[in-house]
């Protein structure tokens, strides 16, 4: 049977101590916390070439598959849509389900009594609704 991720981790830090330093091509040697990964191509198990000493970060990078930097790429796809910058010049009303509309989350949150993370969660539907109220943004001129 095969051994499980961690107790072959815990194999390695055992037998070989845990990881001290950084062999990543691009490591400036800042970190302070290394970790054993194991050496793409190869296989977990209990033989110590297959692993290398690497920074957290050189880790992360090391690890980052051609799938992984697409789906994270998906992922951050329209993160910033709806949100209105400083250089937008399209104001926003934000209107609650009862016909009330205010000029900013601020002034909806003093009026109504609802936290300003609440309503900002539902305008960005992280939430089904804030304070038993549904809000949206109006466009206005």
């Amino acid at each position: 049977m095969a051994d499980s991720y961690r107790a072959i981790h815990k194999w390695i830090a055992r037998n070989y101590g845990k990881a001290d330093k950084c062999v990543g091509a691009d490591c400036k040697g800042m970190s302070k916390k290394y970790e054993w990964a194991l050496i793409k191509g190869n296989s977990h198990g209990r033989d110590i070439n297959s692993y290398m000493m690497l920074c957290r970060s050189c880790h992360g990078i090391y690890d980052m598959t051609d799938q992984n930097r697409e789906r994270k790429r998906k992922s951050m796809l329209g993160k910033n849509l709806g949100r209105v910058t400083r250089t937008t010049h399209l104001r926003l009303s934000i209107c609650d389900d009862l016909g009330n509309v205010y000029h900013s989350v601020t002034q909806a949150a003093e009026l109504s009594g609802i936290s300003r993370r609440a309503i900002s969660n539902n305008l960005n539907n992280r939430s089904k609704s804030a304070g038993g109220r549904v809000w949206n943004k109006t466009e206005t001129k």
